[in-house]
């Protein structure tokens, strides 16, 4: 798996999406530096599938977005969204809020 960056890191999955039909795909992951000095940030890379093993590879083609831009940068991808995409949006925090609670409920008990 290619990985761009060297520093100590976790990195947690937070989404893979399907590119196409050809088995490409994008991932989100929230990227943790060991260093707590560091801010986080999220990487959303490209994927391919490997046609010997199977196996899913990150690709060099992607962006890593340190934490503090997220905010800004989503309310504008949010606000340019044409009306459709903006209630699938809506409709995906929805779920997620609902995700997120069922666990927590989860959690307490």
């Amino acid at each position: 798996m290619f990985m761009a960056y060297k520093a100590k890191e976790k990195q947690v999955e937070l989404i893979t999406v399907a590119k196409n039909d050809r088995g490409d795909f994008i991932r989100a992951a929230r990227v943790i530096p060991e260093d707590t000095t560091k801010s986080q940030s999220v990487d959303i890379r490209n994927m391919y599938t490997d046609s010997k093993s199977g196996e899913l590879v990150l690709t060099q083609k992607g962006v890593r977005i340190p934490s503090e831009h997220l905010p800004a940068l989503l309310a504008v991808i949010v606000s340019q969204m044409p009306e459709d995409e903006r209630e699938k949006f809506n409709e995906c925090l929805a779920a997620d809020d609902k995700l997120s609670s069922e666990k927590e409920e989860e959690e307490i008990d």
